[in-house]
C-alpha cells in the first residue's frame, strides 16, 4: 500500500496501526468495532490524518474544526485529550499524535489506503443521554422517498420543520428520518415529546432533563447551549404547535449558538424562526376513482397502508380487485390521511370493507351537507374520528374517554385504575382496551413486552376524546381519580420511575387548579418529589412544594409529607439558587420532622445536605457534627451503601479539616483494597459514585503525605472512570481533586488536561461553584508557568465568582495562589494582605485547613521577597510551617517548607543547618524523586554540598 497523500480526501477510506478511519461515513474503528469519538475529536482527527507527518497550526486546527466561532485553545486542548485516549496514544508502543509546543500537532503514525471503497457502516455508541429515540409505534408505509427528501435537506440546511395536518404522520416519518440519521450523527440523537406539556413555559426544563442536565436556575436556556454548543447531535421537537412561541425561540438560539446541532421539529404550522427550513408533508397517495385492479391499487401508498393495518389485527386480508375498488373508495374519501386510514381500517374485522365504506359514506355524506369551517383535511380527520367513536360500543368509548386524562404513556394498571368502576368491572376494562388497540384508537409499543408504560393516546386521538370526556360530565370525577391512582403509585415506591413524569405533571396540575383538589396535590407533590430531584428538574420540584406548602392545613404540619416536601424544597433551592438562606431552613425543618418521624434513610440523606451547605459557606464545626451524625445514622441504618457514603462526607469534611489520617481512613473504608490497585471491585454494595470521590480525595491525601506516584496512578485511574459515573456532580468533584493533585504535584500538562474538562463539564451542567472553582486552578496554572498577570486575573475571577455564590470551600486555597502570583509581580503588600486572609479563615474556621503549612510558607517567601530584611520575620514563617506540616502529617508541605528555609539558611551561609533540616524531611520519602519538589530539593542539597566543599 502506499502513504496517503496531504489534503482533503471526503470519500477516502485509511487506515493506520489497527484502526480504520471512513472520512466520509465518520467512523472509526478499531479491528472492525467501532470507536465512541465525539465529533470535534473525530473532526480534529480527520484533519490531522489528512496532513499526516506535517505540522498542523492550532490556528489552523481550530478554523478547521470551529468555522466561524470563536473558541479558545482550551477546547481544542480538551478535544485532543479525548481523541488520545480513544486511540490509546502513548499507551506501549503506541504514538500516533506529537505535540510541538508553540506551533501545533502532527499526526506521526504511518497512513495507508484502504483497498475498501467503504467499510460496513455501523453505529457508533454515544453517551446515554443523548440516545433517545421512541420506539415505533406503528410501520411506515409509503414514506421511504420523503424520508430520504427530509434526511438530506436536514443535513445541508440543519433546521427542518415538518408541517402538517393532525393525523398526517408528521411524528412517524420524523422518528423515521432519525434512525435514518443515526450512524451519521454517531447515534447521538434525542427526541422531546412535547404533546403532553401543557405549559409552554416547561419546554426548555423537559428539553433539559431528556438531555440528562440539571435544571438549576429558572433559565434552563444557557445550559442548554452550553451542553450543546461543541456537540454533533440531532434533535426531534416533536408536536410544537400548542407550545409553539416557546419552542421557537429555543430553537432559534440552539441554531444560532450550537452550530453542530441539527434540529427536525414537528408541527400543524411553521415555527416562523431564522434558520428554520420548512417541509409541507402531504397526504399519502390514494386513488382518485375505483378503476384500479387489486395489484395496480397496491402501488399507492394510502392502500397499502390500509391493508397492513388490517392484517395487523390479526386477520391478513388477500385484496381481490372488487374489494380493491371499495378500498379505493375509503382511501380516496380520506384523503390519504394516514391516522384516519388506520382508524378506517381498525373496523374492517367488524363491518367488513363494504360495511365500512356504507357506514363512512353515510357520516360523510352528512358533513358534506353542512357548512364546512375548518379545512378539508382537518374536517376528514374529525369526521373519522366522529365515526369512529359512534362505531365503538358504550363500553369501548366510555374507556376511550377516560383514557384521555393521560398525558404520555402509561401501563395497563394504572389504565383499569383509572378506567374500572360500578359501570365497567376489570374483565369488560381489559377487553376494551384490547378492542381500541385493534381499531387503532389506542398505540401500543412495538417494545411493549419490555415497557412498563406501552400505551398512548396520539396526540390527535387524545384531544378529541378529552372533548368527550367534558361532554360527558364526568371529567371532574375521572380527573380526581386520575391524580389519586397516581399518589397511590408513588406512595407505593414508585419515585424512580420516569415513565410517569407527564401523567404527574398532569395530575398535580389539575389537583392545584380551581377546580382541582389541593389534599390530592399535596400528597402527590409530596410522593412525587424524589422524581423531580432524581431527574434534576430543580425548578419545577421547588414549584410543586411551594404550591403545597402554601396550602397546607393544620392536619399537614409536622407530617410525613410535609417531612418529604421541606426536604425537597431544601434540596432544589440549595442545588438551583446556591447556598440561599431559605435553602438551610428547610433542610434543618425535614431534618427535625425526619427525626419526629424516625425516618433514618431522610435523616442521612439531609444531614449530608446541610454538611455540604455549612461546609460551602464556612461553618466547617457545625459541619463536622452533621457529618458525625451522619455516621450515626448511616450504622443504625446498617446498609453497607449508606455507611460508605456516611465515610465520603467524614473523609471530605476530615480532610478539609486537616486530619488527614482520619480522612484516609474514612475514605479507605470506601474502597476495596482491589480499587487501590487500579481493579474495579465486584461489589454491589458500594456506590461507583462514592467509590470514585473516594479514590479521588485519597490520591489528594497520597501526594500530601509524600506519595506523589501513587498520587497520580490512583487520580489517572479514577478519571479513566469518569464516563461511567451516574451524577454528572461526581465527576465534577473528581476532576477538582484530581486536578489540584496534578498541580501540587507539578505535571502541568495532565493538570491542564484535567482542569479545562473540569470546567467544560461544570459548564454544561451550570455547576457555578465548580466552574468557577476550575478557573481559579486554571489561573494558578498560568502563574506556575510564568504567566503571571494573566493568572492573577484569572485567579480573581475565580474567587469572585465562588464568592457570588457564597461557596468559601476553594477560597483559601485560590487566595494562597493569587497571593503567590501577586509576589511575583511585585506587589507585595497586597500578596501579604490576601495570604494572611487565607491563614485567617483557615485558622478561624478551618477552611481548607490542610494547606495552613502552604500559607505560612507562601507568606515567609512573600517576605523574603519584600525585602531581605524580613528574614527573621520570614524565617519564623518557614518553621511555622514547618511545625504545622509536622503536626498534621503532611510531607510534601513539610518538603516544600524545608526547602524554603534551607535556602533562607544558605544565603545565611548557614549551610550544615540547611543541609541537616532539609536533609531530614527529604530522606523520609521514598517514591516520586522526579517530581517538581523532590527535583528542587535534591538540586539545593547539591549546591549545598558544593558549596561546604568549596569551602572546605
Amino acid at each position: 500500500m502506499m502513504p496517503a497523500e496531504g489534503g482533503r480526501q471526503p470519500n477516502a477510506v485509511v487506515s493506520f496501526g489497527p484502526f480504520k478511519l471512513s472520512m466520509a461515513q465518520r467512523l472509526l474503528e478499531r479491528d472492525g468495532t467501532p470507536i465512541p469519538l465525539g465529533g470535534r475529536a473525530l473532526d480534529i482527527l480527520i484533519v490531522l490524518v489528512e496532513h499526516a507527518n506535517e505540522i498542523v497550526t492550532k490556528d489552523e486546527l481550530l478554523n478547521r474544526v470551529w468555522p466561524n466561532i470563536n473558541v479558545g485553545e482550551g477546547s481544542l486542548r480538551v478535544h485532543v485529550a479525548a481523541l488520545r485516549k480513544a486511540l490509546g496514544d502513548g499507551e506501549g508502543d503506541a504514538r500516533y499524535l506529537t505535540t510541538l509546543t508553540g506551533r501545533g500537532y502532527s499526526f506521526v503514525a504511518p497512513v495507508f489506503l484502504s483497498n475498501e471503497s467503504e467499510p460496513v457502516a455501523r453505529a457508533v455508541q454515544m453517551p446515554e443521554q443523548l440516545q433517545k429515540l421512541p420506539a415505533c409505534l406503528t410501520r411506515m408505509v409509503g414514506r421511504d422517498e420523503i424520508v430520504h427528501e427530509i434526511s438530506q435537506r436536514l443535513e445541508s440546511d440543519r433546521f427542518v420543520t415538518v408541517a402538517g395536518p393532525g393525523g398526517i404522520g408528521k411524528t412517524t416519518v420524523a422518528v423515521a428520518v432519525a434512525r435514518h440519521l443515526l450512524e451519521n450523527f454517531a447515534g447521538a440523537a434525542c427526541f422531546f415529546d412535547l404533546g403532553p406539556l401543557n405549559d409552554p413555559m416547561l419546554v426548555p426544563s423537559v428539553v433539559a432533563s431528556t438531555l440528562g442536565l440539571s435544571v438549576r436556575s429558572s433559565d434552563p436556556v444557557p445550559a442548554i447551549i452550553s451542553f450543546l454548543q461543541d456537540r454533533r447531535a440531532l434533535l426531534v421537537l416533536d408536536s410544537c404547535e400548542h407550545v409553539i412561541d416557546v419552542t421557537a425561540a429555543l430553537a432559534e438560539r440552539i441554531y444560532a449558538e450550537a452550530p453542530t446541532v441539527h434540529i427536525l421539529a414537528t408541527s400543524r404550522e411553521s415555527l416562523r424562526v431564522g434558520g428554520e427550513q420548512v417541509y409541507r408533508l402531504p397526504p399519502l397517495s390514494a386513488p382518485t376513482s375505483t378503476a384500479y385492479s387489486a395489484a395496480s391499487a397496491l402501488d399507492f401508498p394510502a392502500v397499502r397502508l390500509f391493508v397492513d393495518r388490517i392484517s395487523a389485527g390479526g386477520r391478513p386480508i388477500e385484496l381481490n380487485n372488487s374489494g380493491a375498488a371499495i378500498v379505493c373508495e375509503i382511501c380516496h374519501r380520506l384523503d390519504g390521511l394516514a391516522l384516519a386510514i388506520e382508524l378506517a381500517a381498525g373496523h374492517v374485522n367488524t363491518y367488513g370493507l363494504q360495511g365500512t365504506l356504507d357506514l363512512l359514506a353515510d357520516r360523510f355524506n352528512v358533513i358534506q351537507g353542512g357548512r364546512r369551517t375548518a379545512l378539508p383535511r382537518h374536517q376528514t380527520l374529525r369526521a373519522t374520528l366522529d365515526w369512529s367513536y359512534d362505531l365503538l360500543s358504550p363500553a369501548e368509548r366510555l374507556i376511550l374517554r377516560r383514557l384521555a386524562v393521560f398525558a404520555g404513556p402509561f401501563g395497563l394498571e394504572v389504565a383499569l385504575s383509572v378506567v374500572v368502576d360500578d359501570q365497567i368491572d376489570r374483565a369488560q376494562a381489559m377487553n376494551g382496551l384490547a378492542s381500541l388497540v385493534e381499531k387503532s384508537l389506542l398505540a401500543v409499543s412495538t417494545e411493549s413486552a419490555t415497557s412498563r408504560s406501552p400505551y398512548r393516546l396520539l396526540d390527535t386521538t387524545r384531544h378529541y376524546a378529552a372533548t368527550k370526556l367534558a361532554e360527558s360530565g364526568e371529567a371532574g370525577f375521572i380527573r380526581r381519580r386520575h391524580a389519586d391512582c397516581y399518589r397511590e403509585l408513588f406512595d407505593a415506591g414508585s419515585a424512580g420511575c420516569a415513565d410517569h413524569l407527564d401523567n404527574v405533571r398532569a395530575a398535580l396540575e389539575w389537583s392545584f387548579s380551581e377546580c382541582g383538589d389541593t389534599r390530592i396535590g399535596i400528597a402527590l407533590a409530596a410522593a412525587s418529589s424524589l422524581l423531580f430531584l432524581e431527574m434534576l428538574l430543580l425548578a419545577e420540584c421547588q414549584q410543586w412544594a411551594e404550591r403545597a406548602i402554601s396550602a397546607f392545613e393544620e392536619v399537614d404540619h409536622g407530617s410525613w409529607r410535609e417531612m418529604k416536601l421541606q426536604a425537597a424544597l431544601g434540596q432544589s433551592l440549595m442545588f438551583a439558587r446556591g447556598n440561599d438562606d431559605r435553602a438551610r431552613r428547610s433542610l434543618a425543618r425535614g431534618l427535625k420532622l425526619a427525626e419526629d418521624l424516625q425516618d433514618l434513610r431522610t435523616q442521612l440523606r439531609l444531614l449530608g445536605r446541610l454538611g455540604l451547605f455549612d461546609h460551602r459557606t464556612g461553618d466547617i464545626s457545625n459541619a463536622f457534627l452533621l457529618a458525625t451524625r451522619s455516621a450515626a445514622v448511616a450504622v443504625r441504618i446498617g446498609d453497607p451503601a449508606c455507611i460508605a457514603e456516611a465515610n465520603w462526607n467524614l473523609g471530605f469534611f476530615n480532610y478539609y479539616s486537616g486530619d488527614l489520617l482520619t480522612a484516609e481512613e474514612n475514605w479507605k473504608a470506601c474502597l476495596p483494597e482491589s480499587s487501590l490497585s487500579g481493579v474495579d471491585p465486584d461489589s454491589r454494595s458500594v456506590d461507583r459514585d462514592t467509590r470514585a470521590r473516594a479514590r479521588c480525595g485519597f490520591a489528594a491525601i497520597r501526594w500530601l503525605r509524600g506519595f506523589p506516584e501513587q498520587a497520580t496512578k490512583i487520580a489517572k485511574e479514577a478519571m479513566a472512570e469518569g464516563a461511567t459515573f451516574k451524577d454528572p456532580s461526581t465527576l465534577c468533584i473528581c476532576l477538582l481533586f484530581a486536578g489540584a493533585t496534578l498541580l501540587r504535584i507539578g505535571n502541568r500538562s495532565d493538570a491542564e488536561e484535567v482542569i479545562e474538562r473540569l470546567i467544560a463539564n461544570a459548564r454544561s451542567y451550570s455547576f457555578a461553584p465548580y466552574e468557577a472553582a476550575g478557573i481559579g486552578f486554571s489561573g494558578m496554572l498560568s502563574i506556575s508557568r510564568g504567566q503571571v498577570e494573566a493568572g492573577i486575573a484569572t485567579l480573581r475571577r475565580g474567587v469572585e465568582a465562588l464568592r457570588a455564590n457564597r461557596q468559601e470551600l476553594q477560597v483559601p486555597v485560590l487566595l494562597g495562589g493569587l497571593a503567590e502570583g501577586l509576589a511575583m509581580s511585585k506587589r507585595f503588600d497586597e500578596a501579604l494582605a490576601i495570604i494572611d486572609e487565607a491563614i485567617a479563615k483557615a485558622e478561624q474556621n478551618k477552611e481548607s485547613f490542610f494547606s495552613l503549612a502552604e500559607f505560612w510558607r507562601i507568606k515567609g517567601e512573600i517576605l523574603l521577597s519584600a525585602s531581605a530584611s524580613n528574614v527573621s520575620a520570614a524565617d519564623g514563617c518557614f518553621l511555622h510551617a514547618i511545625e504545622e506540616a509536622s503536626r498534621q502529617g503532611v510531607l510534601s508541605w513539610e518538603l516544600r517548607a524545608a526547602t524554603s528555609l534551607a535556602r533562607s539558611r544558605v544565603r545565611q551561609n548557614r549551610l550544615d543547618e540547611a543541609r541537616s533540616l532539609l536533609t531530614h524531611v527529604y530522606d523520609r520519602f521514598t517514591e516520586g524523586f522526579g517530581s517538581c519538589d523532590l527535583r528542587a530539593a535534591r538540586s539545593l542539597l547539591d549546591e549545598i554540598e558544593h558549596l561546604q566543599t568549596a569551602a572546605e
